[in-house]
């Protein structure tokens, strides 16, 4: 099964490779961290037109479904799903309700590659993930966070902080519940277990790109929106916050449901 590219998301990406190459490489990175087996089932939130879904399916012969909030993307995954004849990958549209999707304990893994950016509130979003995974089953996600350069007390900070909320079009969250400490604090109140967390941008090295590298090279080499969703003016911001150390895309967390219910 070969399915051409369409969805963008950030990555760290090493000196010499291909966009493409950057983005399957930080997909797998997550899907390690999953530890599935084959026949079991996993739940993508937020996965576009199906990239990641049909990847990972591939990848361990497993079931997937994605959900997405925007119908013309999950319109599009089907379409690509049946013409690529993809066993045991499906998508559905989902409004913000999971629980009326899916049946409590249907996945033994969940995970999101920055579509939990959207979310208003992490904490609720949280305890729906993790009634709809089995016991023992893990959520791996990738999101937008701002880092702990971030003032919370600073009028300037918190209007860059609105400003890529409203450009990105990913609404409002509080600016304590969109850092690494607020995620993990969500994970722990629904229960789960974190296992691993932290700024993958911060451990960016000589041999990487900037994450925010592909922006600058969209925006010097066209005159339209960087990509579908990120406008020249968020794109433009998102630098900025970058090179100034506010905001990282890659925030990296794995947990785990724990499998027995703790009082």
């Amino acid at each position: 099964m070969s399915i051409a590219r369409s969805d963008f998301h950030f990555s760290r990406v090493y000196r010499g490779d291909s966009f493409a190459v950057s983005l399957a490489r930080h997909e797998h990175y997550l899907f390690m961290r999953l530890e599935l087996k084959p026949g079991m089932r996993a739940l993508e939130i937020g996965c576009q037109s199906g990239d990641a879904a049909f990847e990972l399916a591939q990848f361990s012969n497993v079931t997937v479904v994605g959900v997405d909030s925007d119908p013309e993307k999950i319109s599009r995954a089907i379409a690509v799903s049946q013409t690529a004849q993809a066993d045991g990958v499906s998508f559905a549209c989902d409004y913000g309700s999971l629980s009326s999707h899916f049946a409590p304990a249907s996945f033994d893994a969940i995970y999101s590659i920055e579509g939990l950016r959207t979310v208003p509130k992490i904490h609720e979003t949280m305890k729906s993930i993790s009634l709809l995974l089995k016991p023992g089953g893990k959520l791996a996600i990738y999101d937008w966070c701002w880092t702990p350069s971030l003032d919370i007390n600073s009028q300037d900070h918190r209007r860059l902080a609105h400003i890529i909320e409203e450009q990105a079009g990913v609404g409002h969250r509080e600016i304590q519940e969109r850092t690494i400490a607020g995620t993990i604090d969500a994970m722990v109140s629904a229960n789960m277990t974190v296992l691993e967390c932290g700024d993958l941008a911060a451990a960016e090295s000589a041999r990487n790109s900037n994450w925010y590298e592909p922006l600058e090279i969209a925006l010097g080499s066209s005159t339209g929106p960087v990509s579908k969703g990120i406008s020249r003016e968020c794109a433009t911001t998102l630098i900025y916050a970058g090179k100034h150390k506010l905001f990282t895309p890659l925030a990296f967390f794995v947990c785990q449901k724990p499998t027995r219910v703790q009082n």
